[in-house]
């Protein structure tokens, strides 16, 4: 298995880990994309309290908050499980997207992916002055 497909399915596994357990955009965190995470999160957890209180019925944020969860009706779980759902196969998406993204620059001499912190190909010995070119 490749690099690349192993962060994607890791990035799939922590978010379906976090979706379990109700924390939206955890994969998102892995990636290190910390606005998604945090509109996932953030939209997923008004989207919770929104149906709460329309369908228990509370008025104020502390009435909200003595709900128990034995007090929520299942409905609204439904909805909930479907948009973290969606946080998880969207985080993977953008696993798949961010490896495709990420290609190396190569060398001009030998064509061999170099390191671009270094100021040379470390297969050829060339110094590297094109960091752009890729295969």
């Amino acid at each position: 298995m490749t690099d690349e497909c192993r962060r994607a399915l890791t990035t799939a596994a922590i978010a379906a880990v976090g979706a379990t357990v109700g924390i939206a955009g955890l994969g998102h965190l892995y990636l290190r994309e910390w606005g998604r995470a945090a509109a996932w999160f953030s939209g997923i957890i008004s989207s919770a309290v929104m149906l709460i209180s329309i369908t228990v019925g509370v008025e104020t944020l502390t009435e909200l908050s003595a709900i128990r969860i034995s007090q929520v009706p299942p409905i609204i779980a439904v909805p909930i499980g479907c948009l973290l759902l969606l946080s998880t196969a969207d985080a993977h998406q953008t696993a798949k997207v961010k490896i495709n993204q990420t290609e190396l620059p190569c060398c001009v001499s030998c064509g061999a992916e170099i390191i671009p912190a270094l100021s040379f190909c470390q297969w050829c010995a060339r110094e590297n002055d094109i960091h752009t070119q890729s295969k």
